[in-house]
């Protein structure tokens, strides 16, 4: 031969947990007393105000926290934007916190992994056995748990349209739809993911999804003023506004989510989002309460790598 040619390829299949950069650890002292705070925490307000009227938001809310403790929080615009003797809009008014209700499902998810009851590699028919979707890939192997968790299972990213929002019935329409990309090679966001994740893993409780997060996740934060029943913290929601194409605003209508509460469902109030916060600051055995090991809000803060490069064997 005139020459030899030599060929290397890597074939890389990597899920690489990384914790989140390490911050000083914070240091006890008066914010009260501290001129720095509080000055920082005046122009964090005139920052606010100024968003607020800039991007003409109805109500707008923050809280502040230095490690255990909230330093800070305020409201601003109206309780209810469509009534002018409505009270100013306050931080212990109750909001639809979206997406956020995603951190809550995971961390049911790893609390139940700590009880024995999941395992995270657990394939999702183990839990709902109605469960499939069309997935070209050759190895075709089973959805889990933490594919679901880590968006990486190649779920669309919204339910399907049904006539009624079911399990059984958003399972039935997915059985015919395709997967975006093959489980556990790249991230793709996914309510849907996020939801059937939810509904799987209350199978595991005996109960409900929305009663399990109620019962042993809230209350062990202190978020007294929290949770998915709707009617039941009505008194306490501010009015939501939808804006229309002409500009104008109307309350936004209130959707109970049902099947899809596990990716957005969860209401809670400005200062029980601050108690959440702290939580996930809690940095010592003593501070973390029995319901969450320290170790899973590391494992919570942490970052997934996944690269995947799928090479035919023919071809090697």
């Amino acid at each position: 031969m005139a020459g030899s040619c030599l060929i290397l390829l890597f074939v890389c299949v990597a899920a690489i947990y990384c914790q989140c950069p390490r911050y000083p650890k914070p240091v006890a002292f008066n914010v009260a007393n501290s001129s720095v705070i509080q000055a920082s925490l005046s122009q964090l307000d005139d920052y606010l105000k100024g968003v607020f009227q800039q991007e003409k938001f109805p109500g707008m809310m923050a809280v502040v926290v230095y490690d255990q403790e909230t330093v800070w929080s305020k409201g601003y615009g109206s309780f209810n934007p469509f009534e002018s003797s409505s009270p100013p809009l306050s931080p212990s008014n109750v909001v639809r916190i979206a997406s956020i209700t995603k951190t809550f499902t995971t961390m049911m998810l790893y609390q139940l992994r700590d009880a024995g009851k999941v395992s995270l590699d657990d394939p999702v028919v183990k839990y709902l056995p109605n469960f499939s979707i069309k997935n070209p890939d050759p190895t075709n192997r089973p959805i889990t748990l933490r594919e679901l968790a880590s968006h990486t299972a190649g779920m669309p990213r919204e339910t399907p349209p049904c006539d009624v929002y079911t399990v059984d019935n958003v399972l039935k329409v997915l059985s015919r739809m395709y997967v975006i990309h093959p489980p556990f090679v790249r991230p793709h966001y996914s309510n849907l993911g996020m939801a059937i994740l939810g509904r799987a893993i209350e199978k595991a409780t005996g109960g409900t999804y929305e009663a399990y997060v109620e019962e042993n996740i809230l209350p062990y934060i202190g978020m007294k003023l929290s949770g998915f029943n709707y009617t039941k913290l009505a008194p306490y929601v501010a009015v939501g506004t939808t804006t229309l194409n002409n500009g104008s605003h109307v309350p936004a209508p209130i959707d109970k989510d049902g099947f899809g509460a596990p990716s957005g469902g969860l209401f809670a109030s400005g200062m029980d989002m601050g108690r959440y916060m702290s939580m996930l600051f809690r940095t010592s055995a003593k501070q973390v309460d029995e319901f969450l090991c320290y170790h899973i809000i590391l494992f919570i803060l942490s970052l997934l790598y996944v690269a995947c490069l799928r090479v035919p064997l023919n071809l090697l």
